[in-house]
C-alpha cells in the first residue's frame, strides 16, 4: 500500500504542481454503514478553459486544499505529449484514431453548438470539448438506458469504444508547454460518507485522466477545495464563478453524491501577431445600439472562405498548430441565420472537412489563399449558461430523473440524478493571441461572390462567430460576439 500511495503522490506533483504539504494519501474509501433510502442528490461539475490574450509562460498554478481533503486516487498523466514518448507507429496510430474519432463526432458538435449557442441575447460562448469530455465521464458512471441516451448523442456504440476515443483525442491535443499550452484535466469529487463502487476510479483515472478526492461535501472547506482546483487548471480565468461554487445539496434532495469536474485550458499566441500601434477605435454595430471599441489590424496571407450567406478567415497559433475561424454573416443575415445553415456549420462546427485547404467546399461555398486585410475588435467575453434544457433537447433526459437514471456502475443507492449542468466560459484575445476559460457544472443529484484572386478586406464591426480548433480539428471553444464592450 505505501508503495501505491509514494507512487500517487509522485504522480500527483508531476501532473499539478502541489506543494507537498498539500499531497494527501491514496486510499482506499472505508465501506459505510448503509445510507437510508430517500431522495439522493448525485453532482457533476464539468470546466473548460480556453486563451485568448496570450500570456507568456503562464502556468496551471496550484490547487488548493484543506488539510482533511482525501486523494483517492491520481490521474494517469504522461509525463509528456504523445509526440515525445511514443514511436513513431505508435504515435500515427493514436493521431488517425483521434482524427476519425474528430470526423465521428461532427453531428455532436454541429448540434451542440446550434443548441447552446443559437437564440438569446448578449455574447454566448462555451466549450464543445468540454461537454463532450463531461459527458464522456457521466456515461462511465452511468448504465442502462441512462447511459444509452448519452452515446446516442455522442454518437458511440459502446463505452469500450467510448473510452479509446475519449483518450486518443486527449492525446493528440494535449500540449503542457506554457507556449503554445492545450490541457485538460477532470477530477471526481467524493462524499466521503457514501460508499463508492472503486472499479470505476481505475477507469477514470486510466482513460479519462481524472484525479478522485474525498472529502465532507457541502462543507466550506471542501467548496474551496474544489474553486481552488478550478482556478488552478484554468488559469484563475473563471475564479469570479469558480468562487461561487458550491456543493451543498440543492432543494428536494437528501445528499451530495459527487461532482464531476473537466476543464480545458488553452493560451497561445497569433503566428502573425497585431502590432499594437496599429489598433484604433472603430464602431462596432452591436444589435440594439453602435459602440466604439478597440480595433486590431492585421494584413497577412491566409484562408479566406465565403459561402451563400458568410465570409470569414483563419488565424493560426503558435506552436501548438491550433486555429481560429472567424465566421461574419453578410448584410441581412445574423448570427442564428447561420448557426442554422448546414453550409455555415461546416465552417462554424466541423474541424475535420475544411482545415485551411484552399478549395471548392460546396457548390455555394469556398476558400482560397490570399492576402487578408483583417479588422477585428479586441474582446474578452464570458458567460454562465444552464445545460439541462438543451441536453434535454438532444435526448439526455433520464440522468436528471431520479426515477429513472441509472448509476449502478458508481454506487448502490437509489434515487440518484444529475441535479444540475451548467457551463461558464471565458474567451479574450488582444494583439498577441487568445486566453479563454469555461467550465460546465453538472450537478447530480451570404451569398457572398468569390472574393478577388489576390486580396480581400474583412472587417467583423457587426456581430460574429468564432471557433477555437485543435490541430486535429476538435472545437475548443465557440462564440458569438455581439458586443465586445460587453466583458460580463
Amino acid at each position: 500500500m505505501s508503495e501505491n500511495i509514494a507512487k500517487a503522490r509522485k504522480l500527483f506533483e508531476g501532473v499539478t504542481g502541489i506543494d507537498d504539504e498539500l499531497i494527501y494519501r491514496a486510499l482506499e474509501l472505508d465501506d459505510r454503514a448503509e445510507m437510508k433510502r430517500g431522495r439522493v442528490r448525485f453532482t457533476a461539475f464539468g470546466i473548460a478553459a480556453a486563451a485568448a490574450v496570450v500570456v507568456a509562460g503562464a502556468g496551471l498554478g496550484k490547487a488548493l486544499a484543506p488539510e482533511n481533503l482525501l486523494m483517492v486516487a491520481a490521474a494517469q498523466i504522461p509525463n509528456d505529449t504523445i509526440y515525445e514518448t511514443l514511436d513513431y507507429d505508435e504515435r500515427v496510430s493514436v493521431i488517425d484514431n483521434a482524427r476519425e474519432s474528430g470526423e465521428e463526432l461532427t453531428d455532436f458538435y454541429s448540434d451542440t453548438v446550434r443548441t447552446f449557442l443559437a437564440g438569446g441575447e448578449g455574447n454566448r460562448v462555451f466549450s464543445p470539448a468540454c461537454v463532450y469530455n463531461e459527458l464522456s465521464m457521466a456515461a462511465e458512471i452511468t448504465d442502462g438506458n441512462t447511459r444509452a441516451q448519452i452515446l446516442e448523442l455522442l454518437d458511440v456504440q459502446d463505452i469500450g469504444t467510448l473510452r479509446t476515443q475519449t483518450r486518443n483525442l486527449w492525446l493528440t491535443d494535449y500540449r503542457p508547454s506554457s507556449k503554445g499550452r492545450v490541457v485538460t484535466a477532470s477530477s471526481l469529487w467524493l462524499n466521503e460518507s457514501i460508499p463508492y463502487k472503486r472499479d470505476v476510479f481505475d477507469i477514470l483515472t486510466q482513460d479519462y485522466f481524472a484525479s478522485v478526492f474525498s472529502g465532507k461535501m457541502g462543507s466550506d472547506r471542501y467548496d474551496r477545495a474544489l474553486s481552488g482546483w478550478i482556478n488552478g487548471q484554468t488559469g484563475g480565468l473563471l475564479k469570479k464563478y469558480s468562487d461561487r461554487l458550491t456543493m451543498e445539496v440543492p432543494e428536494g434532495y437528501d445528499v451530495g453524491i459527487l461532482e464531476l469536474v473537466s476543464t480545458v485550458y488553452f493560451n497561445a499566441g497569433w503566428s502573425n501577431e497585431f502590432i499594437v500601434k496599429n489598433t484604433q477605435p472603430y464602431t462596432f454595430h452591436a444589435p440594439d445600439r453602435d459602440v466604439t471599441c478597440d480595433f486590431m489590424k492585421n494584413t497577412f496571407t491566409g484562408a479566406y472562405f465565403w459561402g451563400e450567406k458568410f465570409s470569414g478567415c483563419v488565424l493560426g497559433f503558435k506552436e501548438n498548430g491550433a486555429t481560429m475561424r472567424l465566421i461574419l454573416p453578410d448584410e441581412g443575415y445574423d448570427t442564428d441565420d447561420l448557426l442554422n445553415d448546414p453550409e455555415a456549420m461546416t465552417y462554424i462546427s466541423d474541424g475535420t472537412k475544411f482545415n485551411g485547404d484552399y478549395v471548392q467546399v460546396s457548390d455555394t461555398s469556398g476558400c482560397k489563399h490570399l492576402e487578408i486585410d483583417l479588422a477585428l475588435p479586441k474582446f474578452d467575453i464570458s458567460e454562465n449558461v444552464d445545460l439541462r434544457a438543451g441536453l434535454k433537447d438532444l435526448g439526455v433526459t433520464d440522468i436528471f430523473d431520479m426515477f429513472k437514471a441509472n448509476f449502478s456502475p458508481l454506487t448502490d443507492m437509489e434515487y440518484v440524478a444529475a441535479a444540475r449542468m451548467t457551463t461558464a466560459s471565458r474567451v479574450m484575445i488582444d494583439e498577441e493571441g487568445c486566453r479563454a476559460a469555461s467550465y460546465v457544472e453538472m450537478n447530480f443529484n451570404a451569398g457572398a461572390a468569390m472574393p478577388p484572386d489576390d486580396h480581400a478586406e474583412l472587417k467583423l464591426d457587426r456581430p460574429f462567430i468564432f471557433t477555437i480548433f485543435t490541430l486535429w480539428g476538435q472545437p475548443l471553444f465557440c462564440g458569438v460576439v455581439r458586443d465586445p464592450t460587453i466583458t460580463d
